[in-house]
Order: C-alpha cells, then structure tokens, then sequence
C-alpha cells in the first residue's frame, strides 16, 4: 500500500491515540457529525471520524484504504464519482438519488443507490442526506422499509443536521424549511 502522506499519517496516529485535540477539533468543525459522538463500525466497535477522514482522503487520490483492519482497492470511477458528489452535499440539505445521477452523467438512479449502499466513509461522506425523488426517505446501510434500525438512524442523522420534516404513512418526507438540492 503506498505510504500514507503527513497529514493522513497525524490523522491517524491522533485517531489510535484518541487524543482529546482531535476529537475537539472534529466537533468544532463546520460539517462535523457533533450529532455522531461515537461512531462504529458493523461489529459494533468504535471508530474514529478522524481515520475515516484520511482514509477518505487517500480514496479521494486512487488510493486503496484501509477501514475495519480491511484494505480496500482503490475505487472505481464511478463510486468515486457518486461519492464526491455525496459529500458535497450541505448540512442541513438534501439531495436524490437521480439527482446525483444527473450531474454525474449516469442514466441510473439505482447504480447510484447501489454505490451509496456500502460506504465505507460514513459520516464524512453523508449519504444519509439522499433521498429518492418523491422524497420518500429510499435504503439506508442496505436496508429498506421504515421500521429498520438503519432507516430510524438515517431519519435521526436528518433531524439532528436541522433537515425538517414530517414522514407521511408512505414514508415520503414533507418537507418544512428545508432545501433539496442537485
């Protein structure tokens, strides 16, 4: 794997140590999950926002990462691609799934859907500020259907950016004072 550069390496080395100046400065941060004050992994063990940041950074340059004590090849194009345009996304707005289709040139609302399915840089890439285009709140972490712990949590990562809105029987948002964009 090619070797970390010096500000990937300080962000992870303050990610293992833990250390309290990270963590404050991640929170101060204009775009920093304060709402997310532990972050795990699928096994249930805590991670870094830090390393998921560097790890994300090093992606974003072709890189292979490595997240979950797993390497990872670099991404392809279009994961890349649709990612990007994912954490472009503002606090506090939302996007669509053939939205970000659009910008990227890709005619397939759901190949993006399946891109967003398993990203590995949640939070720092916020994929829970997509939604499909009739605004129903569409999968989360892979899972559908509105009583799904992940789809409760995608729903609370909203709520807590300010994203406001009331959920309507068939899980479509109405949305109140809050922007979509792309």
């Amino acid at each position: 794997m090619p070797r970390a550069s010096a500000k990937e390496s300080k962000a992870m080395k303050n990610a293992q140590e833990g250390t309290k100046a990270s963590r404050v400065e991640k929170e101060s941060s204009a775009d920093s999950p304060s709402s997310f004050p532990e972050l795990t992994n699928g096994r249930g063990e805590v991670v870094s926002y830090a390393e998921i940041e560097a790890q994300w950074a090093r992606a974003k340059r072709g890189l292979g990462y490595t997240l979950e004590g797993k390497t990872s090849s670099p991404l392809s194009k279009f994961r890349l691609q649709v990612l990007s345009e994912c954490a472009a996304i503002p606090r506090g707005r939302l996007s669509t799934y053939a939205g970000i289709a659009k910008v990227i040139g890709c005619g397939s609302s759901q190949a993006v859907g399946q891109a967003l399915k398993n990203n590995p840089f949640s939070p720092v890439v916020p994929c829970h500020r997509v939604v499909k285009t009739d605004l129903s709140i569409g999968g989360f972490n892979g899972a559908t259907g509105l009583k799904a712990p992940e789809i409760l949590r995608k729903v609370s990562h909203l709520k807590s950016e300010g994203v406001f809105y009331t959920m309507d029987k068939k899980g479509k948002l109405v949305l109140q004072n809050t922007s979509v964009v792309l």
